[in-house]
């Protein structure tokens, strides 16, 4: 089960810059060099991809000699500071981008000894684990879900300035498919064929999973954290989430505005555009149980709409005081501009993935006051070992730090893949890292937490996720963001399967 409604908050901008409309449009080979979240990623070359975090500290892939050391993976990943290096410029080739790591030159002690935080002690680097990410990286959705691959590029980056994952360094290979299934397909087959990718992580297909689940499953891959908003991550054994469902994540957004304000009369607004909307729409009676309110209005809506004070003007009839609005940011805050104009003030929610870096400066969305329900810790929270390490790897890669949600989502997917290899005894992972570890790696995690980002993870081999009915949750009011703390909550009333 899921509300996921992942699609439908679709932002207006990425990495905290508005593109323009031909940039939108446009498909072209992506650069994972960044010195500023405003210089990010605007598309993929969906032939070609992104090799982010190659082996400029890999060394000579497979002649590396690694010194066990007993050590655990929930430290490694919970470790704090990034290594110094930063990212330099990118060559391209072929129509694919290549980052480097400056700080740590190939086949140095100095590229291999940073993995001493994974449990051992690199004199050399072993052969490099090759990843695959797919996802709607251009046009209006891209926009809202982008940043998934700039947090991937900027956890391959800092994995690979930290000495790899268990000595291996990362090499990671991202592809756009423009919400095209057939696109879609065809880059799971590149990435697994032909560039040799062991797993899929952080995957970007709000629209386009039933390609990307059949594709991997056909392939004999893991799809390893993403945007979790398909019912599929529920219900696939082959999709393993990165933190909790998105259906306990919206709907926690809702029950705990509910909770602080004390109101109960609820209303749903949601797109027709894509069925993820509609999900939002199919679970919103359950949502309104757990919050112990009044379900008195709801009303499908299109993203193309410029006006919707129609709309409005039926909420407040019907004494709607809590909107749950799952529509893109765009959208949204013509909605509440819509509202406005009638003097209809109702507090707002919806999920993460409409928080683009512009929402919480604007002052109208602050003046009404918008719940957000998050499926990770909230991206603008520390003070647990996963958020400072997220912070810090951010600041020392970008320049800048976290810009959003799908930033976090992006992070937290590689984390959940470290911690998988980090579980593996250290004779596995002297040699090449393959598919078959992968799976044993996750099977092996009990209760991960990811340092703090994501609720207690388990996976068993051959069963579905099912719904981790757990969530955090922050608010945008005229203080701008007010996360109250990282602690997750959950949804008594649905029993995680």
């Amino acid at each position: 089960m899921a509300l996921a409604a992942v699609l439908c908050v679709l932002a207006t901008s990425a990495c905290g810059t508005r593109l323009s409309d031909a940039e939108i449009g446009q498909v072209q080979a992506a650069t994972v060099t960044v010195t500023n979240p405003a210089t990010a990623l605007p598309g993929a070359e969906a032939g070609g991809g992104t090799a982010a975090g190659a082996g400029n500290v890999a060394g000579a892939a497979g002649s590396a000699e690694v010194v066990p050391q007993p050590g655990s993976g929930e430290a490694a990943a919970a470790s704090g500071a990034a290594g110094p290096a930063a990212v330099s410029a990118a060559g391209v080739s072929g129509g694919s981008t290549t980052a480097s790591v400056t700080g740590a030159k190939p086949g140095t002690s100095k590229a291999a000894a940073a993995g001493a935080a994974a449990g051992e002690r690199c004199t050399r680097a072993l052969e490099p684990i090759i990843l695959g990410q797919t996802g709607v990286f251009s046009g209006l959705v891209g926009q809202s879900t982008g940043n998934q691959r700039l947090g991937m590029s900027v956890w391959s980056n800092w994995v690979n300035a930290n000495g790899g994952i268990r000595c291996h360094p990362v090499k990671l290979y991202q592809m756009d498919d423009g919400s095209d299934p057939s696109r879609t397909a065809a880059n799971v087959n590149e990435l697994v064929t032909t560039k040799k990718a062991i797993a899929l992580v952080g995957v970007n297909v709000p629209i386009t999973m039933g390609a990307a689940r059949s594709a991997a499953a056909r392939l004999g891959v893991p799809i390893v954290g993403g945007d979790a908003g398909d019912a599929a991550w529920n219900t696939d054994p082959n999709l393993f989430l990165s933190g909790g469902s998105s259906a306990a994540a919206w709907s926690g957004g809702i029950v705990e505005a509910a909770r602080e304000t004390g109101f109960t009369k609820l209303g749903l607004i949601y797109c027709i555009e894509a069925s993820p909307c509609q999900q939002m729409n199919q679970y919103f009676a359950q949502t309104v149980e757990a919050a112990g309110a009044q379900d008195v209005f709801r009303q499908s809506v299109s993203l193309t709409q410029s006006d919707y004070t129609a709309e409005c003007q039926n909420a407040k009839n019907a004494g709607v005081q809590i909107m749950a609005v799952y529509v893109d940011a765009a959208s949204i805050q013509r909605f509440v501009r819509s509202c406005k104009s009638i003097d209809y003030r109702p507090v707002m929610e919806t999920g993460g993935l409409a928080i683009s870096p512009g929402v919480p400066k604007d002052p109208d969305i602050q003046a009404f006051t918008l719940y957000v329900g998050s499926p990770n810790a909230p991206y603008t929270a520390t003070g647990t070992p996963g958020l400072d390490t997220l912070h810090t790897a951010f600041r020392t890669h970008t320049g800048a730090d976290v810009p959003d949600a799908p930033s976090l989502i992006g992070w937290a997917a590689g984390m959940l893949f470290k911690g998988a290899i980090d579980s593996l005894d250290v004779e596995r992972v002297k040699g090449a890292v393959t598919t078959a570890m992968v799976y044993d790696g996750l099977y092996s995690l009990k209760d991960k937490t990811l340092g703090g980002l994501a609720p207690p993870l388990v996976f068993k081999r051959g069963q579905p996720s099912g719904v981790i009915p757990c969530y955090t949750y922050f608010k945008i009011t005229t203080q701008g963001i007010q996360t109250p703390g990282a602690k997750f909550r959950c949804i008594n009333s649905w029993k995680r399967n």
